[in-house]
Protein backbone atom coordinates (compact mmCIF):
# COMPACT_ATOMS: atom_id res chain seq x y z
CA UNK A 1 0.00 0.00 0.00
CA UNK A 2 1.18 3.55 -0.55
CA UNK A 3 0.28 4.23 3.39
CA UNK A 4 -1.17 2.50 6.15
CA UNK A 5 -3.67 2.22 7.48
CA UNK A 6 -6.37 2.59 3.99
CA UNK A 7 -5.48 3.16 0.86
CA UNK A 8 -7.79 4.12 -2.53
CA UNK A 9 -6.69 3.78 -6.24
CA UNK A 10 -8.48 5.75 -8.86
CA UNK A 11 -6.43 6.19 -11.86
CA UNK A 12 -3.65 4.21 -13.36
CA UNK A 13 -1.47 5.10 -16.17
CA UNK A 14 2.03 3.71 -17.86
CA UNK A 15 4.41 6.47 -18.40
CA UNK A 16 7.17 5.95 -21.64
CA UNK A 17 9.42 3.92 -19.67
CA UNK A 18 7.09 1.25 -18.73
CA UNK A 19 6.36 2.38 -15.13
CA UNK A 20 3.06 2.27 -13.85
CA UNK A 21 1.78 4.89 -12.02
CA UNK A 22 -1.71 4.70 -9.54
CA UNK A 23 -2.68 7.82 -8.08
CA UNK A 24 -5.93 7.99 -5.45
CA UNK A 25 -5.75 8.76 -1.96
CA UNK A 26 -5.01 7.30 1.46
CA UNK A 27 -6.84 7.75 4.68
CA UNK A 28 -5.24 8.82 8.15
CA UNK A 29 -7.03 6.65 9.86
CA UNK A 30 -8.55 3.23 9.62
CA UNK A 31 -12.59 4.33 9.82
CA UNK A 32 -11.91 7.78 7.99
CA UNK A 33 -13.48 9.15 11.08
CA UNK A 34 -10.80 11.22 12.89
CA UNK A 35 -8.63 11.98 9.88
CA UNK A 36 -8.30 13.55 6.07
CA UNK A 37 -8.34 11.69 3.00
CA UNK A 38 -5.13 12.77 1.48
CA UNK A 39 -3.24 12.76 -2.43
CA UNK A 40 -1.59 9.67 -2.73
CA UNK A 41 0.70 8.79 -5.55
CA UNK A 42 3.01 5.49 -5.95
CA UNK A 43 5.46 4.68 -8.64
CA UNK A 44 6.09 0.89 -9.98
CA UNK A 45 8.53 -0.57 -12.21
CA UNK A 46 7.84 -2.48 -15.19
CA UNK A 47 8.52 -5.62 -13.21
CA UNK A 48 5.95 -4.58 -10.63
CA UNK A 49 8.41 -3.54 -7.61
CA UNK A 50 7.99 -0.23 -5.99
CA UNK A 51 10.05 2.56 -7.95
CA UNK A 52 12.72 3.94 -5.51
CA UNK A 53 13.72 6.63 -7.66
CA UNK A 54 10.72 8.02 -7.12
CA UNK A 55 10.13 10.47 -3.84
CA UNK A 56 13.23 7.74 -1.89
CA UNK A 57 10.43 4.59 -1.78
CA UNK A 58 8.41 4.72 -4.72
CA UNK A 59 5.35 6.73 -2.98
CA UNK A 60 4.18 9.78 -2.20
CA UNK A 61 1.41 11.26 -0.01
CA UNK A 62 0.43 14.91 0.15
CA UNK A 63 -2.26 16.93 1.40
CA UNK A 64 -2.66 21.18 0.72
CA UNK A 65 -6.29 22.10 1.60
CA UNK A 66 -6.54 22.70 5.56
CA UNK A 67 -10.27 22.05 5.81
CA UNK A 68 -11.20 19.57 8.55
CA UNK A 69 -12.20 16.47 7.15
CA UNK A 70 -11.03 17.42 3.74
CA UNK A 71 -11.37 14.34 0.79
CA UNK A 72 -8.65 15.15 -1.84
CA UNK A 73 -7.59 12.95 -4.21
CA UNK A 74 -5.71 11.88 -7.21
CA UNK A 75 -8.03 11.74 -9.87
CA UNK A 76 -6.33 11.74 -13.04
CA UNK A 77 -2.13 11.59 -14.34
CA UNK A 78 -0.70 12.77 -17.09
CA UNK A 79 3.12 12.79 -18.24
CA UNK A 80 4.57 15.72 -19.46
CA UNK A 81 7.37 15.62 -22.31
CA UNK A 82 9.84 16.40 -20.03
CA UNK A 83 9.58 13.60 -17.93
CA UNK A 84 7.43 15.49 -15.21
CA UNK A 85 4.52 14.33 -13.97
CA UNK A 86 1.07 16.74 -13.68
CA UNK A 87 -1.77 15.56 -11.25
CA UNK A 88 -5.42 16.43 -10.94
CA UNK A 89 -6.75 17.23 -7.67
CA UNK A 90 -10.44 16.48 -6.52
CA UNK A 91 -12.50 16.50 -3.35
CA UNK A 92 -10.77 19.55 -1.86
CA UNK A 93 -12.66 22.89 -1.54
CA UNK A 94 -10.60 23.84 -4.96
CA UNK A 95 -9.53 22.45 -8.01
CA UNK A 96 -6.14 21.98 -8.33
CA UNK A 97 -3.25 20.96 -10.53
CA UNK A 98 -0.23 19.80 -9.11
CA UNK A 99 3.42 18.87 -11.44
CA UNK A 100 6.10 16.39 -9.89
CA UNK A 101 9.47 16.40 -11.23
CA UNK A 102 10.26 12.69 -12.28
CA UNK A 103 11.40 12.06 -8.74
CA UNK A 104 8.50 12.46 -7.26
CA UNK A 105 9.77 15.94 -6.12
CA UNK A 106 7.06 18.74 -6.44
CA UNK A 107 7.66 21.20 -9.48
CA UNK A 108 8.72 24.49 -7.78
CA UNK A 109 8.22 26.84 -10.76
CA UNK A 110 4.60 25.42 -11.22
CA UNK A 111 1.61 26.99 -9.96
CA UNK A 112 2.41 27.87 -5.99
CA UNK A 113 5.21 25.97 -5.34
CA UNK A 114 4.35 23.02 -7.27
CA UNK A 115 0.37 23.21 -6.77
CA UNK A 116 -1.60 25.18 -9.45
CA UNK A 117 -5.11 25.78 -7.11
CA UNK A 118 -7.90 27.78 -8.40
CA UNK A 119 -11.76 27.86 -8.09
CA UNK A 120 -13.36 26.27 -11.22
CA UNK A 121 -16.98 27.54 -11.02
CA UNK A 122 -17.93 26.83 -7.96
CA UNK A 123 -16.01 25.95 -4.51
CA UNK A 124 -17.32 22.16 -4.71
CA UNK A 125 -15.61 21.00 -8.53
CA UNK A 126 -13.96 17.58 -9.34
CA UNK A 127 -11.58 17.47 -12.30
CA UNK A 128 -12.50 14.08 -13.67
CA UNK A 129 -9.35 14.15 -16.95
CA UNK A 130 -6.31 16.38 -17.89
CA UNK A 131 -4.77 16.30 -21.47
CA UNK A 132 -2.13 18.38 -22.93
CA UNK A 133 -1.92 19.48 -26.38
CA UNK A 134 0.73 19.87 -28.90
CA UNK A 135 1.21 23.30 -27.73
CA UNK A 136 1.79 22.43 -23.94
CA UNK A 137 -1.52 23.58 -22.73
CA UNK A 138 -3.17 22.04 -20.42
CA UNK A 139 -7.09 20.78 -20.97
CA UNK A 140 -8.87 20.18 -17.82
CA UNK A 141 -12.76 19.13 -17.66
CA UNK A 142 -14.34 18.10 -14.53
CA UNK A 143 -17.65 18.66 -12.62
CA UNK A 144 -19.13 21.67 -11.01
CA UNK A 145 -21.42 21.54 -8.34
CA UNK A 146 -23.76 24.20 -7.88
CA UNK A 147 -24.25 24.97 -3.67
CA UNK A 148 -27.25 23.98 -2.12
CA UNK A 149 -28.56 21.56 -5.37
CA UNK A 150 -26.95 18.27 -6.54
CA UNK A 151 -26.68 18.90 -9.66
CA UNK A 152 -24.11 18.90 -11.58
CA UNK A 153 -22.76 20.88 -14.26
CA UNK A 154 -19.76 20.04 -16.81
CA UNK A 155 -16.84 21.96 -16.80
CA UNK A 156 -13.42 22.69 -18.88
CA UNK A 157 -10.78 25.07 -18.77
CA UNK A 158 -7.44 25.33 -20.25
CA UNK A 159 -4.03 26.03 -18.24
CA UNK A 160 -1.10 27.61 -20.19
CA UNK A 161 1.55 25.73 -20.19
CA UNK A 162 3.50 27.81 -17.74
CA UNK A 163 0.44 27.43 -15.10
CA UNK A 164 -1.82 30.38 -15.93
CA UNK A 165 -5.07 30.22 -16.89
CA UNK A 166 -5.36 30.49 -20.88
CA UNK A 167 -8.19 33.33 -20.56
CA UNK A 168 -8.53 33.46 -24.25
CA UNK A 169 -10.45 30.32 -23.78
Amino acid sequence: GIADPQDFPATVKIDSNNRLVVGGATSTDQFQSTGNILHAIARYTPMGQLDVSFNGDGKAVFGFDSSVFDREYVSDIEFLTDGDILLASAGGSDTALVRLNDNGSFETQFGNGGVLSFSYRSPLADPRDIRVDSLGRILLVGDSYQPGSTATNFAIGRILADGTPDKSF
